[in-house]
């Protein structure tokens, strides 16, 4: 038996996707909702849930806050509106890649696998993992980053 939780949240931002033929590679924003799924083989040591909802909104938060009212832009790209809009933006957030929502999902679970497990910040017992994540950039339009399974 396999047990799994959601949280959702979500953040504002623009973004451009530079190598893409369409609109998309003009600078745009979206409010993107994120829904991340934690899963667990056992429950926790009251034997009532797999992890507190509130620890990983916590967490997520963490990652979003830094992205949330920001532009998120491909620094390996040269916008030629760059040096005039990055004054005005605090969060001008670079992307070592485009930021599309496969990519974003992909960092957000990476920096959340990172900041409830592998350093302990939020203390999460080995035996959960986040399992994937969940980008939204519409109601029509979303893009699910799963974790590895150790069962591959």
């Amino acid at each position: 038996m396999k047990y799994q939780i959601e949280v959702k949240s979500s953040f504002c931002a623009a973004h451009a996707l530079s190598n893409y033929g369409g609109d998309c590679k003009y600078l745009h924003g979206h409010n993107f909702d994120v829904v991340v799924r934690i899963e667990s083989k056992y429950l926790n040591q009251s034997n009532v849930m797999v992890m507190d909802f509130k620890v990983v909104k916590k967490a997520l938060k963490s990652i979003l806050s830094s992205w949330d009212y920001g532009m998120l832009l491909n620094e390996k790209e040269d916008h030629e509106y760059m040096e005039h809009l990055q004054p005005l933006f605090e969060r001008c957030v670079l992307f070592e890649t485009e930021p599309t929502c496969e990519r974003l999902a992909g960092q957000i679970l990476g920096k959340l696998q990172v900041s409830l497990f592998d350093d302990g910040l939020f203390g999460a017992p080995e035996y959960i993992k986040v399992a994937s994540v969940t980008v939204s950039e519409t109601s029509s339009y979303s893009a699910t980053v799963f974790a590895d399974s150790d069962d591959e």
